[in-house]
């Protein structure tokens, strides 16, 4: 029997010039335990984030133009489906708006929070984007909405730092890797 070995590229294989004064964009899992439409405190609801802040450290001193985050929270269409009502109804509970602000807190570092996927973000700095499933196409890898998400790093590289989502084929980890051309790396 015959075994296939991949090697991705980690971000210690990637050359600081990849980054340096580039945009970065970074898909995170952030999907936080919560309580109704509140992320819970303490451990439990921190871990995820801590455990992202060595990569996201690690970026900030390879000096990107911005970095640029991503993460899903929930799943506002398997919700509308156990409980029969319209997905909509789920959205407000599931905006990363608050996982921004818990990443901000934790890092210590301003996160501005982008809710408009559809506009690039252009500006430096470190950004949160809206959660990447209130797109239907997010869970259909559909190349549109990966592209959408690729703009906001145009000319810089992808970092998936989303171990707990890296099985998933859907636009934020596998679809904008392509658009990437070789410039993706395993945080």
């Amino acid at each position: 029997m015959t075994t296939m070995t991949r090697t991705y590229p980690t971000l210690a294989d990637c050359p600081v010039d990849n980054v340096k004064g580039n945009p970065v964009l970074v898909r995170v899992d952030y999907n936080l335990p919560m309580d109704g439409d509140r992320l819970l405190e303490g451990n439990e609801g921190n871990l995820r984030i801590e455990m992202s802040l060595p990569t996201l450290e690690r970026l900030i001193e390879m000096q990107p133009s911005r970095l640029v985050l991503m993460t899903h929270l929930g799943d506002p269409d398997k919700l509308a489906k156990k409980t029969g009502r319209p997905r909509e109804e789920f959205l407000a509970a599931l905006d990363t708006e608050k996982v921004a602000r818990r990443l901000s807190e934790l890092w210590g570092k301003p996160v501005q929070f982008h809710g408009d996927i559809a506009t690039p973000i252009t500006g430096e700095g470190i950004y949160f984007l809206q959660n990447t499933r209130f797109d239907p196409r997010e869970k259909k890898n559909d190349p549109g909405y990966a592209a959408l998400l690729a703009a906001h790093a145009q000319g810089g590289i992808f970092v998936n730092d989303a171990f707990g989502a890296a099985h998933r084929a859907h636009a934020s980890n596998a679809g904008v890797v392509p658009l990437f051309q070789g410039r993706s790396y395993i945080g």
